[in-house]
């Protein structure tokens, strides 16, 4: 396909992983000719993520009309009965309030529909997100805290040390559950719900910049309230003392938790936390928490990525192409070089040091890295 434009929406193949990526052109990221005339600014669908971003390393990439439902038909049943679910949800949290159209100002919204592998089979979710890209966000304030790889250790060693168990907790709809919006916004309903009138936001929803930031509000009242501190060092890591003694303490990953404590601190503050909010899914002495495996014993607990590290894909090299040991890396290779070596320095930062040296150098070796390098990448990513 030729230039693209501003608004153009789009969507690809990533060449690493197969999954599809979509989203909206923002804008050039480079010149109209030379090597980056394929580069835009560009805002992903997925996550929401802005950036640039260069469309040429997309496979089967095609230009999508804004009006066509990208992910999955509403005749499906599975998703009829996700989307329902969702916004039984916004009711039950008392989410909008159905108001006339006068021409109000109004952001558009999209369903992002996932599957979920779990032990009693394929789940589908529906979420409505809003379009928040479409609001003037200059003057909102949009920072919200989450856990540092720090902070998890920090609880992970407390915890071993006077030997608790970890655990974990996730709040359902924990944005649904935030503080009461302060400002006016006004919704254009999907088309499955749309009468013709507006949904009026009541409370904070996925997709708008400050949601986070109302939800970690919200949650740190709570917090406060059962006389649980944020630590000095990490505004997402909070204690909880009694009588001057250090009884439990939690992590904050925006709707996952991760705490250890007596039965004390149990009993006061996270059974206190269940009736205040909506609790998903809970797990103890085993589970995976933002990607790392935790698993506690009588005598300590381990961490690890075994799963991750299971999951990671080496580059494919032909058999011609390994022959050609100096030559330069191309375009899909490049961009397959960038994201194997940093899925591999995140574990290198999280539980492999030992991998840590190999990854800087193949990370600085980046700009003129060669198949010889490719190769190397592989043989660690093997290890």
């Amino acid at each position: 396909m030729g230039y693209w434009k501003k608004g153009q929406r789009f969507q690809g193949l990533d060449p690493v992983t197969g999954m599809l990526i979509s989203g909206k052109i923002l804008g050039r990221a480079g010149k109209v000719t030379g090597v980056n005339k394929d580069c835009y600014n560009v805002q992903l669908d997925n996550d929401g993520w802005t950036g640039w971003f260069n469309l040429a390393t997309l496979r089967e990439l095609s230009e999508v009309n804004e009006n066509i439902e990208m992910i999955i038909l509403f005749s499906n049943d599975a998703v009829s009965l996700a989307k329902n679910k969702e916004i039984q949800t916004w009711i039950d949290n008392k989410v909008f309030e159905v108001v006339p159209n006068e021409g109000q100002r109004a952001i558009s919204v999209r369903w992002i529909v996932t599957e979920k592998t779990k032990d009693d089979g394929l789940v589908i979710k529906a979420r409505l997100v809003a379009r928040g890209f479409e609001e003037d966000t200059t003057s909102l304030r949009k920072d919200s805290p989450t856990c540092s790889k720090e902070s998890v250790r920090l609880l992970v060693a407390f915890a071993s040390s006077k030997q608790w168990a970890c655990n974990t907790v996730d709040v359902k709809s924990a944005y649904l559950q935030g503080d009461k919006i302060e400002r006016e916004i006004f919704l254009k309903p999907p088309p499955e719900f749309n009468d013709g009138n507006l949904w009026k936001l009541k409370k904070m929803l996925y997709g708008l910049c400050d949601a986070a930031r109302a939800w970690y509000m919200r949650l740190k009242s709570a917090l406060n309230s059962l006389s649980v501190k944020m630590c000095s060092l990490d505004n997402s890591l909070f204690i909880w003392k009694r009588n001057g003694k250090l009884e439990g303490l939690i992590c904050i990953y925006v709707d996952d938790f991760l705490w250890a404590g007596n039965a004390t601190f149990k009993k006061c503050v996270i059974d206190e936390l269940q009736k205040q909010f909506l609790i998903g899914s809970s797990a103890s002495e085993s589970f995976t928490y933002v990607g790392l495996r935790i698993k506690s014993f009588s005598d300590g607990i381990t961490i690890d990525q075994i799963q991750y590290a299971s999951s990671l894909v080496p580059v494919t090299i032909s058999s011609a192409r390994n022959m050609q040991r100096k030559s330069q890396l191309s375009e899909s290779e490049k961009t397959a070089y960038c994201a194997l070596v940093g899925q591999l320095n995140w574990m290198a930062t999280h539980t492999r040091p030992d991998i840590a040296y190999d990854t800087c150098e193949l990370s600085v070796a980046f700009s003129k890295a060669t198949v010889t390098e490719l190769v190397r990448l592989n043989k660690l990513v093997k290890e």
